[in-house]
């Protein structure tokens, strides 16, 4: 038997904000990113609680600790360079992977939220984000194409 647990929390000044949307670890929910109203909100189960935030309108991204929910300062913010339209948290956890309206990939420490990677999409907006067992990126396009990175294998 599969037992649930509702977590309530209110997020109502997004000063340093963030969020994610994905799978095996993390659950997310959709806001309207309006005077500071976070537009993603996302769960991170996998290593530390951490609940990640992000506001559109103010472009930020921040990370809060699960038992800190509320008006508690964030353990980490950063800020965006574009409007994102697409992110996803790794199944372990450990990174947060956005896309936005200038077609670029981001991929950030769910810690400190510090840049990890950067990959320059060949199109326009990324739209969708996947991340595949084998660490592939997979990025859907505004324009309907698809673009993959792969992990670079050492000695390969």
């Amino acid at each position: 038997m599969a037992t649930a647990t509702a977590v309530s929390a209110s997020f109502t000044a997004c000063a340093g904000a963030g969020a994610g949307s994905g799978d095996g670890g993390a659950s997310s929910m959709h806001g309207t990113g309006t005077s500071g109203t976070p537009s993603w909100v996302s769960l991170v189960e996998a290593i530390t609680a951490r609940v990640l935030v992000y506001c559109s309108d103010q472009l930020t991204l921040s990370s809060h600790g699960i038992n800190a929910l509320g008006h508690a300062p964030a353990l980490a913010w950063a800020h965006t360079t574009e409007r994102l339209h697409a992110l996803v948290v790794t199944r372990d956890g450990r990174f947060l992977v956005t896309g936005g309206e200038k077609g670029a990939v981001v991929v950030r420490c769910t810690h400190n939220l510090s840049p990890w990677a950067r990959y320059d999409g060949p199109g326009p907006a990324i739209t969708a984000l996947w991340v595949t067992p084998e660490e592939c990126l997979i990025a859907g396009m505004a324009d309907g194409r698809l673009a993959v990175w792969a992990p670079v294998v050492a000695g390969a």
